[in-house]
């Protein structure tokens, strides 16, 4: 049976066509429903190979070249019903890669999709597997780095792209890359075990979770990320605010009903309607902020200032706060347990 794609880690971009997106997703690659799947190939006693050849030569026809590369391999474009990006790399698999021709391979990667949309093609979501896995096991967070500065100015530049999908197809390498893009963006992280109050908190939010509808679309894009968050030892403070803000954006498209409609757009739509308490609308925009320095793209000399352990605090009873404020038929009844009086 085919493991379920899950979104675990996103950050946010901003351009001016409007937000884009790059998401970590725990799934299989060939799943996705995108319009550009990136897939690369290894050689073997001087053919191609690896795991994504049986599923390209099923696609071989109309096979163009768009890039070549520095060290003999070369980036070509099948226009199948789902186009693919095919990366012939002429690497063997599992030798290692030094990060400054990781660099070449991504930078190239976009490069190829550059020409691709000079050429009127139109992409709204980008799909990649962990490229070159078995040869990039001592620069993750490299890799990450590499991986998120051309996703960004590729996501500011392109009019098209909404969307990059990078895919890590082994449970067991998700900690590692969560890890990794964590790191490269500079992210806090909390051990929990080190504060007994937040932990406290933290069981009564999951509590409440596991009371919300499972059929809902903010259960399986949103809830389940921040659960799994929530149950990790060591907690990633804007992982959780990344996603406590995509709670709070789905909630608003809920009450307004118009999904087209930008963040700020819905929370004037609530405060017109004047049916909702300041202090609802005061969440919103709370998490509105908490979310703008955790999901954006940024450096430290951007954001210098760090979320504090008050603050995650705050966030959390915000966050629980705000599953209940979802219309109740998305909860389901009520199990009874004591839980502790946060609030």
């Amino acid at each position: 049976m085919a493991q379920e794609n899950l979104l675990i880690n996103q950050v946010l971009i901003e351009s001016k066509y409007g937000n884009r997106s790059f998401n970590l997703i725990l799934g299989d690659l060939l799943q996705d429903d995108g319009q550009l799947l990136v897939l690369n190939v290894y050689e073997e006693d001087g053919a191609p190979d690896g795991d994504f050849m049986p599923f390209i030569e099923q696609h071989k026809n109309n096979e163009k070249p768009l890039i070549f590369l520095r060290n003999g391999g070369i980036i070509t474009f099948i226009n199948a019903q789902q186009p693919i990006l095919v990366v012939y790399s002429k690497l063997q698999e599992g030798i290692p890669i030094s990060p400054t021709m990781y660099d070449e391979f991504i930078q190239s990667i976009f490069s190829a999709v550059l020409r691709l949309e000079l050429e009127g093609k139109q992409f709204n979501t980008i799909a990649l597997p962990v490229i070159f896995r078995k040869g990039i096991g001592a620069i993750y967070e490299d890799a990450a780095n590499t991986l998120i500065s051309y996703a960004a100015k590729w996501l500011k530049q392109s009019q098209f792209t909404k969307s990059i999908r990078y895919y890590v197809y082994l449970k067991d390498d998700m900690p590692v890359w969560d890890a990794a893009l964590n790191t490269a963006l500079g992210r806090m992280i909390i051990d929990l075990s080190e504060h007994g109050e937040l932990q406290q908190i933290r069981r009564v939010v999951l509590s409440e979770i596991e009371r919300f509808s499972k059929q809902h679309v903010a259960y399986q894009d949103t809830l389940i990320p921040i659960r799994d968050a929530l149950e990790r030892p060591q907690m990633t403070v804007e992982v959780i605010a990344a996603f406590t803000r995509k709670l709070a954006e789905t909630l608003c498209v809920e009450l307004t009903g118009d999904a087209h409609a930008t963040f700020d757009a819905n929370i004037f739509t609530l405060i017109q309607q004047k049916i909702h308490s300041q202090l609802f609308i005061q969440r919103l925009y709370l998490v509105k902020a908490f979310g703008n320095s955790s999901i954006h793209r940024a450096t430290t000399e951007n954001y210098p200032i760090q979320t504090t352990i008050d603050d995650l605090k705050i966030l959390l009873i915000i966050l629980l706060q705000l599953i209940k404020d979802f219309p109740k038929e998305n909860l389901i009844k009520k199990v009874e347990v004591e839980t502790p009086n946060i609030l």
